[in-house]
C-alpha cells in the first residue's frame, strides 16, 4: 500500500490515470445532462459572470482528485487556472479550485479577521473569477454566510460531478500533473501540521507559565 493506495502506477497508458484511479468511461454513456464545464466559464468570462460549486463529500471520495483533474483540464485549454491548497495561493484567475475551504473558514470561527475578509472577497469574486470550485467534507462545516455563495455539489461516480442543475464531465488528470500537484499537496498539508503543532506547543506553554505564577 503506497502514498496512494494500491494503484499501479506504472501501468499508466500515455501519462493517463483513467483506468489507474477508476476513470472508466464504458461504464455508463454521458448523459444529456452531462456537461463540459468550459461551457460554463466560456458562457461567464465575456459577460463577467460567475458561477460557484461546492463540491462535498466524505474524505477518500476523490474530491483532491476530480479538482486536480479539472485544473489539468482547464490548464491544457490555456486558461489560467489555480488550485488553491492555502490562502497564499488566491488570486485573479479564470479557474480557481478551493481545496479544503472547511479547513480555512470553518462555521465555528467565522468572526476570525481573515474569514470576514473572505466573506467580502466572495462578494467581488463574481466579476473577477468567472468558475469556481472549493471542496470541503461536509456542507455544514463551512460558514453559512459562506456556503450561500455556492451551488452545491458532489461526486456522482469518478468522472462526474453532480450538481442540481446538470452533471460536469471530468477528464482524469495527466499523470506527471497529478503527481505534482498531490506533492504540493503533501507539502502544503506537513506545513500547516508543523505550523499547528507549534501553535499547541506555544499555547501550552503560555497556559503552564501562567499556573506557575
Amino acid at each position: 500500500m503506497g502514498l496512494f493506495g494500491s494503484y499501479d502506477f506504472g501501468n499508466k497508458d500515455s501519462h493517463q490515470l483513467d483506468n489507474i484511479l477508476g476513470f472508466d468511461y464504458s461504464l455508463a454513456k454521458p448523459s444529456i445532462m452531462e456537461k463540459d464545464p468550459e461551457m460554463i466559464l466560456k458562457m461567464n468570462k465575456p459577460i463577467k459572470g460567475h458561477t460557484a460549486f461546492l463540491l462535498t463529500g466524505r474524505r477518500g471520495s476523490w474530491k483532491t482528485t476530480h479538482s486536480i483533474a479539472l485544473c489539468n483540464y482547464f490548464d491544457k485549454l490555456g486558461y489560467d487556472t489555480v488550485l488553491a491548497l492555502s490562502p497564499a495561493d488566491l488570486r485573479r484567475c479564470d479557474m480557481l479550485v478551493i481545496e479544503d475551504i472547511g479547513k480555512w473558514f470553518d462555521a465555528r470561527d467565522f468572526g476570525t479577521k481573515v474569514s470576514k475578509e473572505f466573506g467580502k472577497l466572495l462578494q467581488f469574486i463574481r466579476t473577477e473569477i468567472p468558475l469556481v470550485f472549493a471542496t470541503t467534507p461536509k456542507e455544514k462545516g463551512v460558514d453559512k454566510r459562506i456556503r450561500e455563495y455556492f451551488i452545491p455539489a458532489t461526486i456522482l461516480r469518478k468522472g462526474t460531478i453532480m450538481t442540481p442543475i446538470f452533471n460536469l464531465s471530468v477528464k482524469a488528470p495527466d499523470f506527471d500533473y497529478f503527481m505534482e500537484m498531490k506533492n504540493k499537496e503533501h507539502n502544503t498539508r506537513s506545513d500547516e501540521f508543523d505550523r499547528i503543532v507549534d501553535n499547541i506547543k506555544v499555547e501550552l506553554s503560555s497556559k503552564l507559565g501562567s499556573k506557575k505564577k
